[in-house]
């Protein structure tokens, strides 16, 4: 399992999803997946070896939000 305190969410992101040509957007990690594993139809959490859900947004989501110390 990897786990990202919150306070390091913004910084852990995914810098670049690429779905659609055109369209810049980047990704957060969401909780702990394994709960939706059933919700999902995916089977017992045992048998996974990878699950990982995530909210898309604008390229530039985490740096506008990111704060100093």
């Amino acid at each position: 399992m990897h786990q990202i305190a919150g306070q390091d969410l913004l910084k852990e992101h995914i810098p670049s999803v690429k779905l659609w040509k055109g369209l810049a957007l980047e990704g957060i990690a969401n909780r702990d997946s394994l709960p939706y594993a059933e919700k999902y139809g995916l089977g017992p959490v045992d048998g996974l070896k990878d699950l990982f859900r995530g909210t898309l947004r604008c390229a530039t989501f985490s740096s506008g939000l990111k704060t100093t110390s």
